[in-house]
């Protein structure tokens, strides 16, 4: 019986991980959708977690990343955070500090820190 419920357990965490792996790689295709050098589309310390919140579950990537400016050189590492929320639908956004949001808005380094932060199950 033991050996049923870890078998179980350990399943439903590699489907989980699986289920992350998929959204990390939509959270960088978000990225370099509007990058002026998509291909030079760095990430570091990228993790996904899943949250619960009052409109259902939601799944947020938060990491850094780095792109090549005009003149071809890296100009250092940005926070990012990438809200999937297919399963409430209402699909996903990507939020990078010092871009625009959907009312043409700067978005502030605060909020990407307040969607990063908290409780979730990381994978």
């Amino acid at each position: 019986m033991r050996v049923a419920i870890l078998v179980v357990g350990f399943l439903a965490m590699l489907s989980a991980c699986s289920n992350h792996d998929e959204i990390k790689e939509d959270a960088e295709a978000a990225l370099s959708k509007n990058l002026e050098d998509p291909w030079s589309l760095k990430t570091r310390a990228v993790r996904a977690m899943d949250r619960k919140t009052d409109e259902g579950a939601v799944t947020i990537v938060c990491g850094e990343f780095a792109t090549k400016d005009a003149k071809g050189r890296y100009a250092g590492y940005k926070p990012f955070a990438y809200t999937d929320r297919t399963e409430t639908g209402k699909g996903s956004e990507i939020y990078v500090a010092g871009g625009l949001n959907e009312e043409g808005e700067v978005i502030q380094l605060g909020r990407i820190h307040r969607l990063c932060e908290g409780e979730g199950t990381e994978g």
